[in-house]
C-alpha cells in the first residue's frame, strides 16, 4: 500500500467505532501489546509502586498491563501470551522458582526479581534488602535517638534461607552495638 494508507484505515475504523481485534493483531505481528506483572504480595508498598511504575511506562509504549496478585500466576502465564512478564515473590520457595522455569520454557520474555535466582533463559534483578536497610537506619539514627522497625515481622520462611527485612534491621542495629529486640 501507499505511505500512510494504514494510518488512514485506522482513522476510518476509529471514526466508525471499530475496535481492533487484538488476537488477529497478535497473530499478524507476533506481539500481544500487553505485559504481565505477577506480584508476590499486592499489599507491600514496593509491589504497589512497582505496579504503578510499570503500568505508567507501559502506557507510554502503547502496552496494556495485566497485574496478577495471587499464586495462580503460573497457570495464567502458561495459558496466555504476553510480550513480557515481570515476576516478584519467587524467593519464598523452591517450588516458586521452579514455576519460573516452567513459564520461561514457554517463550515469554521474563524479568524476575529475586535474590536467589540466577539468569537461566530470563533476566534477573536482584536488590538485596540489607544495604537499603542499613542506609535507612544510618540516616534515621543520625536524626533520632531511637529507630523502630515498622512492618510485617512474621514473614514466611524462605528456602534456601534469605534474610527478611526485619532480620536485616535487627542485624544492622546489633552491628551498631544496639539491642534490636525492643525496637521491633
Amino acid at each position: 500500500g501507499s505511505p500512510g494508507a494504514g494510518e488512514r484505515v485506522q482513522q476510518a475504523a476509529l471514526a466508525l467505532g471499530c475496535v481492533p481485534n487484538l488476537h488477529a493483531r497478535a497473530i499478524r505481528t507476533g506481539r500481544t501489546g500487553s505485559i504481565a506483572l505477577a506480584l508476590g504480595d499486592p499489599r507491600d508498598p514496593w509491589s504497589q509502586e512497582m505496579a504503578s511504575a510499570v503500568s505508567q511506562r507501559a502506557l507510554q509504549e502503547g502496552l496494556s498491563t495485566v497485574v496478577l496478585v495471587d499464586e495462580s500466576w503460573v497457570e495464567f502465564l502458561t495459558g496466555h501470551h504476553f510480550d513480557a512478564a515481570l515476576i516478584t515473590g519467587v524467593d519464598a520457595s523452591a517450588e516458586a522458582r521452579d514455576r519460573v522455569h516452567r513459564v520461561s520454557d514457554l517463550g515469554t520474555p521474563l524479568v524476575v526479581f529475586s535474590e536467589l535466582c540466577e539468569p537461566d533463559g530470563y533476566d534477573v534483578i536482584s536488590s538485596a534488602a540489607g544495604p537499603a536497610v542499613a542506609a535507612a537506619h544510618a540516616l534515621l539514627s543520625s536524626r533520632h535517638d531511637r529507630v523502630h522497625f515498622l512492618g510485617i515481622v512474621d514473614t514466611p520462611v524462605v528456602e534456601p534461607p534469605a534474610m527478611t527485612r526485619a532480620q536485616c534491621f535487627k542485624a544492622v542495629v546489633a552491628d551498631g552495638g544496639g539491642d534490636p529486640d525492643g525496637l521491633i
